[in-house]
């Protein structure tokens, strides 16, 4: 072909990299993650899925969160060593001849035994039963209940094992024996100190070096057995069987194998560059591997594989599949590899010129090639059967996205715009510059994303059917029904179906936010959803969202994620990771951790007492719990409720692990807690059952007494009340007779007004001017006269009137009076002219008795020039003044002539006026005063003042 120039580069095939295997991946603890050191002896899980390690820097314990160190007061040394448990206790010892245990809950080892000088130094292996068996190189010794030590043999034990049944050990000299009979059962040629007792699958071989090569001895069968290649290039350190596997665990790694016909085989073999020590399965089925210098390993799953690429320092940078079997790789360097994932053998490694960065590869299945887009105006072609590179210029450089739409069309998404390319023709979608696109092939409809967001176009007229202008799409993934899912820069998922129906689903607060990194469809036709550092499952059908702890706490970040096959690949940046059987891989396949109460604090003191009594003063309670496992503080949240207390459960975070309450009231409580893991529960629930006592004023004696005192007081109050009620009612009573009085009073006034004499007079002088034929003068006294009485008549029926009546009625009383003295009368009313009249309150028929006395017993017995004088004023506001002046012959006289007529009439009115003034002060605060005194003049009595102070 012109204009291109072809490239030959020799692939690498087959056999130089079919022996770097794919390694099972794993998740590495050293001491950058919090190991207080990477030389592990051996490790053991507890039945509440603590780890215990026994390492050179002493005993130390992993609960999923933390390392902690423990250590007795009484240690020498550091390293301690081989780790057992029996019952509930923790056995370990160390090279100092020291036997500790310690109960798995506890933090506080006890010195069961000290050997220093039995064992001189020599680190035996010890089995526990009803004795305690040590075997050691200075000779074989046990412990009995009441600790003392006695000294069995002074065989050198080179190796031992103890099954219960079986009790063998191999001396200096390499005999055989069994613990019981001593008797010798076989003689071994082995170097030095190389034998070693192993059982594998419940069975006891001795395991030696020779010379020439390994042997494997089966003890019950009395012959020796074939060892795998494998091992004959090794040495055995350990043997550990884990329910139906049998593991080696030597200096070359740890090796899974089994009996078949009298060999032993290799059935697995991993983490061949490290010197294993120890093997443990967890409750979640977690395989942890010690090492001697290197930490921990852990494999979550034998099907989670780390693909060999034999790529040199260089990051991935694109996936490609050919088919369910094969895939194409290419890195940053301009390397591309083919893969076969069912071998795991390299078929073929090309590189090529310049280093280019390859962008995107798309795998043609017509002609069996792949089109390399390059991010610098470069493209190439690959043929799988010539193994030729052809240069393609810049045909499909710098690629937002390629894929096939027939054998000879394909969408080509370069840097500026959007294209339909064939071998004839390219023909433009969009000239806006693209993040994306894709095809679906059984809706025949492109999608293109751009910064206008997402347009759909109709292949056959490649017009624009839908924009959506709101979603900007970062992935696509197509299901095996055709719809099409959509992964967007904002963290939202959506998913087209063929018929054009967009529905969104709401994982955003599920994924915590992060930004979607990549989606998958296997087989079973679950989402697969890869964040920065969390891979998840969605099930559309369940609308569950899982969290798959495999993938948890991988030192790598997650990018790109593809189905091939029943498989998905993960890549990273540097390393291709291979889930094989990912489509029936169930998250659900998971043990949730019972969560422990660690710690109880009240008011920030700590409590370990499981049933606790809790004063009142002492409410505020925190509880601390914990499930234990790997990662779990990454993994677990909880869920919690007080039983008593409250009615539903509450959630905490991810991590957290405390919660607090405060002020709780008095009652009998339960706390409890449940650990959660991707919406799911533990079987068993954590449990702290406490009272809080009542407060003293609460108490039964305290209420009674309370009451009591209540009843006391009540009763007291209650007297108190009626006795006021009473003294009331009496006052009230005293007041209504007064008040009674008051009206007879007011009543003796009026009569006292309405008095014959009175009356007499006033006709009389009617009679006389009518006799004078003076019918005026006796129409207006006899109109003045009958007011007077209206007015006096209608003063009778109130207590109080206002100023301005009674100034009305003292004026037509002395008009009258005038009248009747035949003007030899002079009388004058002066009213201050600041008292409101109408709103000073007087007694009724109270002034006019006083100016009635004035004239009767002062005026009137003098025969002319009679002047009486009233005035009213204010005193500070609050008292009305009336002061009665008269010029008459004063009081002495009065009483002088009084006395000598012997008909005098009764003074009814200034009787009864004295009395109404007692009354009134009775009953009210503010008092009634009234003075009466002689007017002198050159020391003769020249007239009487009468003054009353009336309040207001």
């Amino acid at each position: 072909m012109k204009n291109l120039i072809t490239y030959f580069w020799i692939a690498l095939l087959l056999s130089k990299f079919a022996i770097s295997q794919d390694k099972p991946a794993y998740q590495k603890i050293d001491e950058t993650a919090g190991l207080p050191t990477s030389t592990i002896y051996s490790l053991i899980e507890d039945e509440n899925h603590k780890i215990w390690l026994a390492t050179d820097q002493g005993l130390s314990t992993y609960d999923g969160k933390a390392f902690t160190n423990i250590r007795h007061s009484k240690q020498k040394g550091n390293a301690v060593f081989n780790l057992s448990l029996n019952q509930y206790n923790i056995w370990y010892n160390n090279i100092y001849g020291q036997l500790f245990k310690i109960n798995y809950q506890s933090i506080n080892p006890k010195l069961q035994a000290d050997l220093k000088k039995e064992l001189g130094g020599d680190l035996a292996n010890f089995y526990i039963e009803k004795d305690i068996k040590l075997f050691s190189e200075k000779g074989i010794f046990k412990i009995t209940p009441d600790s003392k030590v006695k000294k069995i043999t002074k065989d050198q034990a080179i190796s031992s094992i103890s099954t219960g049944n079986e009790n063998y050990y191999i001396n200096q000299l390499g005999h055989l024996k069994d613990f019981k009979s001593e008797s010798v059962l076989k003689r071994f040629n082995f170097s030095q100190k190389k034998a070693q007792l192993l059982t594998i699958q419940g069975d006891v071989y001795v395991y030696g070096i020779t010379a020439k090569h390994n042997q494997l001895y089966h003890i019950k069968s009395a012959k020796f057995f074939e060892l795998d290649e494998k091992l004959s290039e090794t040495s055995i350190i350990k043997s550990k069987q884990i329910g139906k596997e049998q593991w080696l665990l030597t200096k070359n790694g740890a090796f899974l194998v089994d009996i078949e016909a009298d060999k032993l085989i290799v059935k697995k073999h991993v983490l061949a560059t490290y010197q294993i020590t120890d093997v443990i399965r967890d409750f979640n089925n977690n395989y942890w591997y010690t090492s001697l210098n290197d930490g921990i390993f852990i494999i979550k799953n034998f099907q989670f594989l780390t693909l060999n690429l034999n790529f040199n320092k260089s990051s991935i940078n694109e996936l490609c599949r050919i088919n369910e079997n094969k895939i194409a790789v290419a890195n940053n360097k301009g390397e591309f590899i083919i893969k076969n994932l069912q071998n795991g053998n390299i078929e073929d490694h090309v590189v090529l010129p310049h280093d280019l960065n390859v962008g995107k590869m798309l795998y043609l299945a017509a002609s069996n090639e792949l089109i390399i887009s390059c991010t610098n105006e470069a493209s190439f072609s690959y043929n799988l059967n010539s193994k030729q590179v052809k240069n393609l210029g810049n045909k499909y450089a710098v690629a937002k996205a390629l894929q096939a739409i027939s054998k000879d069309s394909l969408l080509y998404l370069p840097y500026n715009k959007s294209i339909i390319k064939t071998e004839t023709a390219d023909y433009l979608l969009d000239s806006i510059r693209p993040n994306t696109g894709y095809y679906n092939k059984t809706s025949k409809q492109v999608f293109v994303s751009s910064v206008e967001g997402l347009k759909i176009y109709d292949l056959e007229t490649l017009k624009t059917q839908k924009v959506l202008d709101n979603i900007y799409v970062s992935q696509f993934a197509n299901s095996k029904s055709s719809n099409t899912w959509i992964a967007t820069f904002d963290h939202k998922l959506y998913k087209i179906s063929i018929q054009g129906n967009i529905q969104a689903f709401k994982l955003q607060n599920k994924l915590k936010n992060k930004t979607i990194a990549s989606i998958a469809v296997d087989q079973q036709q679950r989402l697969w959803i890869s964040t920065s550092n969390n891979i998840y499952v969605y099930n559309e059908v369940r609308n569950s969202l899982q969290l798959l702890d495999i993938f948890n706490n991988y030192d790598s970040h997650f990018y790109k994620l593809m189905s091939v096959g029943n498989s998905i690949l993960i890549e990273t940046k540097n390393q291709l990771l291979y889930f094989k059987d990912a489509a029936f891989y169930s998250p659900n396949n998971y043990t949730i951790p019972q969560p422990r109460i660690n710690q109880v604090r009240i008011n920030n003191h700590e409590t370990i007492n499981r049933n606790n009594t809790v004063e009142y003063h002492q409410r505020d309670i925190k509880f601390t719990f914990q499930a234990n496992g790997l990662n779990a503080n990454q993994l677990y949240s909880y869920a919690y409720k007080l039983g008593g207390y409250e009615a539903d459960w509450s959630y905490t975070g991810v991590g957290i692990q405390s919660v607090n309450y405060i002020n709780i009231p008095p009652g009998s409580y339960s706390f409890k807690a449940k650990t959660v893991y991707n919406n799911d529960f533990s079987k068993d629930i954590a449990e702290y059952q406490f009272t809080v006592k009542k407060a003293y004023w609460q108490t039964w004696w305290f209420v009674t007494l309370v009451i009591g005192l209540t009843l006391l007081v009540i009763l007291i109050i209650y007297k108190f009340i009626s006795k006021r009620r009473n003294f009331k009612k009496e006052e009230e009573l005293k007041k209504a007779i007064l008040e009674s009085r008051v009206n007879l009073l007011k009543l003796e006034n009026l009569r006292s007004q309405m008095n014959p004499h009175f009356i007499f007079n006033a006709l009389n002088s009617i009679q006389d001017y009518i006799l004078a034929n003076e019918k005026k003068l006796a129409s207006k006294y006899l109109i003045k006269f009958s007011r007077l009485v209206r007015i006096y008549l209608n003063h009778s029926q109130k207590n109080t009137i206002n100023l301005q009546e009674e100034l009305q009625a003292l004026e037509l009383y002395l008009s009258l009076e005038q009248l009747r003295f035949e003007d030899t009368l002079t009388y004058n009313i002066v009213v201050d002219q600041a008292l409101q009249q109408e709103k000073i309150k007087v007694p009724s028929l109270f002034i006019q008795p006083y100016v009635e006395n004035a004239i009767k017993h002062g005026l009137l017995h003098k025969k002319d020039n009679r002047i009486l004088q009233i005035n009213f004023k204010s005193i500070k506001n609050s008292s009305l003044v009336c002061e009665i002046i008269d010029n008459g012959i004063g009081r002495d006289e009065s009483m002088k002539i009084n006395q000598k007529r012997l008909n005098k009439p009764a003074s009814f009115a200034m009787t009864a006026n004295n009395e109404r003034v007692n009354l009134y002060n009775r009953i009210n605060t503010n008092q009634i005063k009234i003075s009466i005194e002689d007017i002198s003049k050159d020391n003769k009595i020249g007239g009487t003042k009468v003054t009353i102070h009336i309040p207001y």
